[in-house]
């Protein structure tokens, strides 16, 4: 395996290298958001940005659209992954309370055996 060559950049470097390929914003904002966000997750969010075949992004690129992009991103993600935890909660409520009613015994999860019984929800699916 060759060896890794490639020396470690400061934020500002990466700032500058951004910026060198045509990003237009403030630079000391852009610290700010690879210092909190990384640079592959926010240069990610350039990609669509970027003249084909080339490394340097479509004029008028500003650094307030690719935040906004990152900002809906992150927003649409928490909604989504908010309404998949309610999801859980009410799918194992819902076990919960078959279990319990099917077996009755609330407890019958820690008691051994459980499954082996003729009670076993499990065993009577078709």
């Amino acid at each position: 395996m060759k060896p890794y060559t490639k020396t470690p950049k400061s934020n500002a470097d990466l700032a500058t290298l951004i910026k060198s390929r045509g990003i237009i914003g403030d630079s000391d904002a852009l610290i700010r958001i690879l210092e909190t966000v990384g640079y592959y997750r926010f240069t990610g969010y350039l990609h669509p940005f970027r003249i084909p075949n080339s490394e340097a992004y479509r004029s008028n690129t500003t650094l307030d659209i690719v935040w906004s992009i990152y900002m809906f991103d992150r927003h649409l993600r928490l909604m989504a992954m908010d309404a998949l935890a309610r999801i859980e909660i009410a799918i194992r409520a819902i076990i919960t309370r078959c279990h319990t009613d099917f077996i009755g015994n609330p407890f019958a999860f820690v008691t051994e055996g459980w499954t082996r019984s003729s009670a076993c929800a499990f065993r009577r699916m078709p």
